[in-house]
């Protein structure tokens, strides 16, 4: 059975409809989603009702689940807890091997709260203008996460502050 979906963007994303995620699914339904994700790199389930299994499990149908237990929160202990607006970051981009996705359960999300928005690095450097695409040929990037100046009860990636070395770079 062929699930319902809908384009968020025209570059990337869907949201998958009517799927019940709560339960495991046949090999079928399965190889689609795997499908999906693979050409689409986001999709967006709505209004599942998940226990931390079920979350699990629905990642893994779509590659390995590495570290499945991270918490962002303003309200219980023990969860990071941004209390401005994130800047644009890419979460465990800092690893020597990036995950291939990561995975968000909203358990509660207070009214006004700022929006969780994506983008493709795919698609960035598929539209980038020839020329910059060939100054930035062959050259790699490396991401640290900044943990100085940062408050006490959250918690940190790093325990010290990475070689100051690693963070220079020079402009190609």
């Amino acid at each position: 059975m062929a699930v319902d979906v809908v384009a968020l963007q025209p570059s990337f994303g869907i949201e998958v409809r009517d799927l019940d995620v709560s339960t495991p699914l046949p090999d079928e339904q399965v190889d689609e989603l795997r499908y999906l994700f693979d050409r689409h790199h986001l999709l967006l389930f709505r209004h599942q009702r998940l226990d931390a299994g079920d979350q699990i499990r629905l990642c893994s149908y779509l590659g390995g689940v590495p570290d499945p237990a991270s918490l962002v929160s303003n309200v219980e202990p023990g969860g990071f807890h941004p209390e401005f607006k994130l800047v644009f970051h890419s979460d465990y981009a800092f690893v020597p091997h990036p995950l291939q996705g990561i995975s968000l359960y909203a358990l509660e999300v207070a009214e006004g709260s700022v929006p969780t928005a994506f983008v493709s690095n795919a698609d960035g450097a598929r539209t980038l203008q020839a020329g910059l695409r060939k100054r930035l040929d062959g050259l790699e990037v490396t991401l640290l996460a900044n943990t100085t100046g940062g408050r006490e009860d959250v918690a940190c990636r790093f325990t010290e502050v990475p070689d100051p070395a690693l963070t220079t770079s020079t402009p190609p």
